[in-house]
C-alpha cells in the first residue's frame, strides 16, 4: 500500500466513523434526555414509602422493589396523582429503559407510552400497574 492510498484509506475511515457517530448522536437526540432518578424507599408491611420532598421536582422516577422481576416506573400525572408501571416488557419479559416520555425494550424494540400502553411492537399487551396513592408526606406504592 502506498503512502497516498494509505492516506486516502485513513481519510475514508475517518469519514465513515464520523457518520456513524453522528447517526448515533441523532438517535440519542430523538429520545428524551431526562436523567433517570432512583428514589429511596422504606418498606412498611405491604407498602413502599417515598418521601415527596425527594421527588418533588421529578416528572418521573424509578423504584427498585426487593424480590421483584423489574423496577417500577412512577410518573406524576397532571392532576397530581401518581401511576406505577412495571418496567417489564410483555413480549419477552426484558427490563425496560425509561426515557421520560416513553419506555423502550432494549431486547426487541417494543415501545410503551408513559401510561404503559403499547406504542410499537412486537409486544401486544400493555404494561402492568401497581396502585399508588399519596398523602402530604409520602407517595405510597401498594405491593401485591
Amino acid at each position: 500500500m502506498t503512502d497516498l492510498s494509505r492516506r486516502k484509506f485513513v481519510k475514508q475511515l475517518g469519514s465513515a466513523t464520523a457518520l456513524c457517530c453522528m447517526g448515533g448522536a441523532m438517535a440519542v437526540l430523538g429520545t428524551s434526555c431526562t436523567p433517570v432518578f432512583y428514589a429511596t424507599t422504606v418498606q412498611e408491611g405491604n407498602k413502599l414509602l417515598i418521601k415527596k420532598f425527594e421527588v418533588l421536582d421529578k416528572p418521573f422516577f424509578v423504584v427498585k422493589i426487593k424480590d421483584a422481576n423489574a423496577p417500577l416506573y412512577v410518573i406524576k400525572r397532571e392532576n397530581g396523582s401518581y401511576d406505577g408501571i412495571v418496567m417489564l416488557c410483555t413480549h419477552k419479559r426484558c427490563e425496560l429503559k425509561a426515557t421520560g416520555t416513553y419506555l423502550t425494550c432494549p431486547c426487541h424494540g417494543s415501545e410503551f407510552s408513559n401510561e404503559g400502553k403499547v406504542l410499537k411492537g412486537p409486544a401486544k399487551n400493555n404494561l402492568k400497574h401497581y396502585k399508588v396513592t399519596s398523602n402530604e408526606e409520602n407517595i405510597i406504592i401498594l405491593l401485591r
